[in-house]
């Protein structure tokens, strides 16, 4: 089996994600077993459709939150000595970043602090385009052939088909497909997508006058899809997207509601006893949606009760400075001020945080059965083993710099960024077993 790069003599095993020669990641064929280019979408020996390599397109990987990449990765077969190697030399964007990294169709894609939109080859880290929105917070997710940003109180839709032909010709650039402004701002959080019979969507949430608002346009067109936004008086989190074609919120009166993805109408729960955690995204697994209150605990509700929603708490256990969390069916895995616990989906505690760990920047990935996390004040890497029920982990010292925005996982890649725009790529190393 020859490597597909034509440049390249190398011949990856069966099932290899990457050519030992080149280094660079292969999709094989689940049929045939022919090793094709990473972003194939048929197979060179056979010609049936290759499944695409998993990516990370929206903030916290999909629209349910989960921050979950269902790939092969096993603790066990990472080698303790060298975990990672960097996959490109870092590159600088001088400005600082807060906002999540998105990942898809070979692109990574990164927001600063002041409205700029830095479009890189995920592969080599080169700048294939930056474009400036504005001043303010940015943040951004792909779908199909859309780059959807939004920044201070501007949503603009890229056309990423247009960018790669105009790439073919020797220049990456970007083109636009549309744009909306929303009346009253600045947008709160990262854009996150809604399907509703067939039809995409983008929701945008943003500040207004008494409370916030959600905005619900086509990915298409950028046409409102709703009457009028969705309207909550006080804040909301950002809106977590659920497999029943509806959207759900944490709000600040301590109730959970669901935006009916039809129309935007609002369902409010019950109101629980102890304020929940709006600057947290919760997340939508198996009809329910996690979440944290004010006190550090685990929260759940379920989303497919006739009786309505009621939410409550599932763990007595509350943890210090929540930052972010992620979920699987193997369970939750927290970032707090003192670093990485594992809990069950009913709340019970699995492992604690060692103490050596520091206090995480912001949401962990779940990767396999690996758990990732960064800490803040020193962008230290942890991947920790999410299968097991003690603790077993590695560290790698990525840079000296502060982090704040939450990683990305693609393609067996850790995509992270400092605060002050230091851009990093840390291909995780695996043991071959034949």
């Amino acid at each position: 089996m020859n490597c597909p790069y034509p440049e390249c003599g190398g011949e990856p095993a069966p099932a290899a994600d990457e050519c030992p020669v080149c280094h660079r990641s292969i999709s094989a064929c689940l049929l045939c077993a022919v090793p094709n280019r990473a972003l194939a979408r048929t197979c060179r020996g056979c010609g049936k459709p290759v499944l695409p390599n998993l990516e990370w397109p929206v903030y916290r990987n999909n629209p349910t939150y989960t921050a979950y990449s269902p790939s092969r990765l096993d603790f066990d077969l990472i080698p303790p000595s060298q975990q990672f190697e960097r996959l490109w030399p870092d590159v600088s964007l001088g400005e600082e970043v807060m906002a999540p990294p998105v990942a898809d169709h070979g692109l990574l894609v990164v927001c600063s602090r002041k409205g700029a939109v830095y479009v890189l080859n995920r592969f080599t880290g080169e700048r294939l385009a930056d474009v400036r929105l504005g001043e303010g917070e940015c943040s951004a997710l792909i779908s199909g052939r859309s780059l959807i940003v939004a920044a201070a109180r501007r949503i603009v839709a890229y056309d990423l088909l247009g960018a790669f032909q105009n790439w073919s010709n020797g220049r990456f650039r970007m083109i636009e497909r549309w744009h909306f402004t929303v009346d009253s701002g600045p947008i709160l959080h990262p854009p996150n997508k809604l399907a509703r019979q067939g039809a995409e969507s983008v929701l945008i949430c943003c500040s207004a006058p008494d409370g916030t608002l959600v905005h619900c346009l086509d990915i298409e067109s950028g046409e409102p899809r709703w009457q009028a936004p969705a309207a909550f008086p006080g804040n909301v989190s950002a809106a977590v997207s659920a497999e029943d074609g509806n959207a759900y919120v944490v709000a600040s009166d301590r109730k959970i509601y669901r935006i009916v993805g039809d129309s935007g109408a609002l369902e409010a729960s019950l109101q629980m006893a102890n304020s929940l955690r709006t600057d947290i995204a919760p997340a939508w697994l198996d009809s329910t949606l996690l979440f944290f209150d004010e006190e550090g605990a685990l929260c759940a509700c379920r989303t497919d009760t006739s009786d309505g929603m009621t939410p409550a708490r599932v763990s007595e256990l509350t943890l210090f400075g929540v930052k972010g969390f992620a979920a699987s069916p193997r369970g939750v895995l927290v970032s707090h001020g003192r670093g990485l616990t594992k809990l069950s989906l009913g709340g019970q505690l699995i492992w604690r945080a060692d103490p050596s760990m520091g206090g995480m920047s912001s949401s962990p990935v779940l990767a396999g059965d690996c758990g990732l996390g960064v800490v803040q004040n020193r962008s230290i890497v942890y991947i920790c083993d999410f299968k097991g029920a003690f603790l077993r982990f590695h560290q790698f010292l990525v840079t000296e710099d502060v982090n704040m925005a939450p990683p990305a996982y693609a393609g067996r890649t850790l995509y992270s960024c400092s605060l002050h725009g230091q851009l990093n790529a840390l291909r995780i190393n695996t043991i071959r077993v034949e």
